[in-house]
């Protein structure tokens, strides 16, 4: 009878065993500071720079005499 209920409840086991990790790291574990990652400005410009070639088109697929 025991062979049946074990693999039934390993699901439900591993998802406690997940949900509890994640608990104790929400409330055991003091929380993670990137004091550095905070620090640095981002290095995004803040006026977009337009492209100076034109969209290149590549050729159609078809063999056809069809020209879009």
């Amino acid at each position: 009878m025991y062979a049946l209920i074990i693999p039934a409840l390993l699901p439900f086991i591993l998802l406690g065993a997940v949900m509890g990790l994640s608990w104790w790291e929400d409330h055991m574990l003091p929380p993670a500071r990137h004091v550095e990652a905070l620090s640095e400005a981002p290095q995004t410009p803040s006026v977009p720079v337009p492209d100076t070639q034109p969209a290149a088109f590549p050729r159609p697929l078809t063999t056809s005499g069809v020209v879009l």
